[in-house]
């Protein structure tokens, strides 16, 4: 399918919408935190899983579900390693901060690194996954 001005001009109407929604959130909250995945992490070497809570997954971005907006809104963010299941698979949340406040975004990071230290306890490698 090729893409013609109008769908173009669309596409950019479209994000400046979501940019300007992502926007207003920081009218009045510093900080935005989101899951990292919509399930928890899969091993390496796959596949991606196609079912996820119960919910068939269209497309392989889908697994990026809550990452997207903010990779197309130019909003700083930063996903936050938070410990191992009891796979060994890493678990994570992102946050987000307006733009241009990167400062506020690596204050949290490492606040919550020093008070949580997430890599305290490392699992042994070969992962016993699934």
């Amino acid at each position: 399918a090729k893409w013609g001005l109008r769908d173009i001009a669309a596409l950019h109407r479209r994000m400046a919408d979501n940019n300007s929604r992502i926007g207003d959130v920081f009218s009045s909250f510093d900080l935005l935190v989101t899951p990292a995945l919509p399930d928890h992490a899969w091993p390496v070497k796959g596949p991606m899983p196609p079912v996820i809570a119960g919910v068939q997954v269209p497309s392989p971005d889908q697994h990026a579900l809550f990452l997207m907006p903010f990779n197309y809104s130019g909003h700083p963010a930063a996903v936050v390693h938070m410990g191992f299941t009891e796979e060994g698979l890493p678990c994570a949340f992102q946050v987000i901060t307006d733009r241009n406040r990167e400062d506020l975004l690596i204050q949290f990071c490492k606040q919550y690194e020093a008070r949580f230290q997430p890599f305290a306890a490392i699992p042994e490698f070969p992962f016993k996954g699934p």
